[in-house]
This record gives C-alpha cells, structure tokens and sequence, in this order.
C-alpha cells in the first residue's frame, strides 16, 4: 500500500492500522492541554504569558533567566519542526523509509 516507506501523509501510510486512531488521540492530548491554557489565559487575564501553565517553574516569572528560557524553548520548536520537515524530504528524496536509516533499530 505504501510502497514499503514509513507510513507517512506523502505515501498514503495514514490509512494503516492503528495510525489514525494515535493522530486522534494526539489531537484530543493536545485540545486538553490547549483548553487548559485557556482557563489560564482567562484566569490571569493582562498577565498571562504564551506557554505559561503555571507548572513548576526553573526561574521567577519576568526575571532574565525566565525571558532567556522562554526563547530558548521558541529556538528549540524551530529547530524540531526543520528536523521533521528534513526528515520528510529525506524520505521523498531518497525513496527510502526514514526508519531504515537509523542503524540501531535492525531493518
């Protein structure tokens, strides 16, 4: 069905098994943790901070270090999102399964 690739949107492999079941749960995860953060937002209304669930925290909230986190965690998501789309046009690009390139697992 999918050519033997990694199931992926390129390859048609969202139709596989248990795939779409994991991206619907995925998807009710992450709403929860958004509506969460909505209450927050209402909550603490003009001292909301984006990313702020109030979770046990590593600096105070507004001091340097907090402000020198927070930007390290948006440099973080975007190198994760260009290492994903890497992984995409490996795929595309090679025609070989992005799984198969990593040694340790045996394929």
């Amino acid at each position: 069905e999918t050519g033997s690739l990694s199931p992926s949107v390129l390859n048609g492999g969202l139709e596989q098994g248990i795939i779409p079941s994991a991206v619907v749960t995925f998807a009710v995860l992450v709403s929860l943790v958004e509506a969460q953060g909505l209450r927050i937002k209402k909550a603490q209304g003009e001292a909301w901070m984006p990313g702020d669930y109030t979770t046990a925290r590593i600096a105070e909230r507004g001091s340097p270090q907090f402000f020198l986190l927070q930007e390290g965690e948006i440099w973080n998501s975007r190198i994760a999102m260009l290492a994903v789309l890497a992984y995409v046009v490996q795929e595309v690009a090679s025609g070989i399964p992005t799984a198969a390139t990593i040694p340790f697992w045996g394929f």
